[in-house]
């Protein structure tokens, strides 16, 4: 039996594993699919020695352009069983009562129950109440409120407009629009939903969104480590879109067309004492903090530094992978992930980019192209891609 370094899998159902606590609990077929079809991105942020589970082998010719365009060549391993390999350490995107139970022959640990807690958006506000305290310049508006009940909810949404979030949700599902005017019973019901299931639902003021972007960390021994700067792209619905691709000073530059930097380090450096203070004796890891620029009422462009704290792998922190190993000085682009309804469109696509945007290299690294990050059939709903330009 081969022996790894490190094994890493893909697991995108982890804050609905937590949320649901149950060790035999089974993801939507949705979810599922997903990790299936983005099986092979760990890959651009493994590195040798290691291994990447899959379910399906990727075809030749997609592992041949792997080796070209981007020096991959990780082991991979496939199967169910997930207990006939062997690894010095397992890396799941995220870990989970789920994931625990899944590798429990592998005698890693298990899962903690006052885990769950620190999981969830409620560690997030407690974070930001602690920021609004140290940095004048957070608005306290952007506080979120508890809501355990309907009535709850309703009393607090009065005269206004907000988001409600599951309080253990990723990538922008578990959300909601709520306006002052009565729930619509649709509303209702997965509100309703949630709060049954979770308990409560955060409620946040919906604000004049000007840029997402978030700082990603590293945590290991009880010590936190700035990895860098992602800014990324969401949807009408708040859903993930993509990431930019590209060195850190470009992202700093768009950032600070909006806010000073002086703040983006403050922020910085109190995040780390944070962090520090309330994250790291309990979690080993990367970690990203999700934030947001935004206009308030009265014109005003303020920062809200802790929307989301998710201790995993993020997109953002592979972007950071992809830009720093794979894209070239001089170059940017985007990764995006994009989902499918109906089978063949996501290959219809991915045949027209291959043919108008053809991957050129410089010394090794992309200069411009297009390239499917994940293998691309004809049966594949979700699809990871990169695409790259010259400045």
């Amino acid at each position: 039996m081969p022996k790894y370094r490190r094994l890493f899998l893909f697991n995108p159902e982890n804050e609905m594993a937590i949320a649901n606590g149950n060790p035999y609990y089974t993801p939507p077929a949705t979810i599922l699919k997903m990790a299936e079809d983005l099986a092979y991105l760990p890959a651009y942020y493994a590195g040798e020695e290691d291994a990447v589970w899959v379910k399906k082998w990727p075809e030749r010719k997609f592992l041949e352009e792997r080796k070209t365009w981007f020096h991959l060549s990780p082991a991979l391993v496939t199967g169910e069983n997930l207990e006939q390999w062997e690894a010095g350490e397992y890396c799941p995107w995220g870990w989970s009562p789920r994931m625990y139970f899944l590798l429990r022959e592998k005698h890693i640990g298990e899962w903690k129950p006052e885990w769950k807690e620190l999981y969830g958006r409620r560690t997030a506000a407690t974070c930001l109440q602690t920021l609004c305290r140290k940095l004048g310049f957070v608005e306290k508006e952007t506080l979120p409120v508890v809501c355990e009940t309907i009535r709850d909810i309703e009393n607090a949404a009065k005269g206004g407009r907000y988001l409600a979030k599951a309080p253990w949700s990723s990538s922008g599902r578990g959300l909601l629009k709520i306006s002052g005017e009565e729930i619509p019973s649709k509303n209702r019901e997965w509100l309703g939903g949630i709060l049954k299931k979770q308990g409560f639902v955060m409620l946040e003021k919906e604000q004049e969104r000007v840029a997402d972007f978030a700082m990603e960390f590293h945590t290991c021994g009880g010590k936190v480590e700035f990895r860098g700067l992602s800014c990324f792209m969401t949807g009408e619905a708040g859903e993930y879109i993509g990431n930019y691709v590209g060195d850190q000073q470009t992202m700093e530059e768009r950032l600070t067309a909006w806010v000073e930097k002086e703040k983006l380090e403050h922020i910085k450096t109190a995040l780390i004492q944070l962090l520090t203070e309330e994250i790291a004796p309990r979690y080993n890891g990367y970690m990203g903090v999700d934030m947001m620029i935004y206009r308030n009422p009265q014109g005003k462009i303020c920062i809200q530094p802790c929307l989301e704290i998710n201790l995993r792998y993020t997109m953002g922190i592979l972007a950071l992978f992809l830009s720093e190993r794979f894209v070239a000085e001089g170059a940017e682009g985007t990764f995006s992930i994009v989902h499918y309804n109906s089978d063949g469109e996501a290959l219809r696509f991915h045949d027209t980019s291959v043919r108008q945007y053809p991957i050129h290299l410089h010394r090794e690294k992309i200069t411009e192209g297009y390239a499917a990050l994940t293998p691309v059939r004809q049966d594949t709903r979700f699809a990871a891609y990169l695409q790259v330009r010259k400045k």
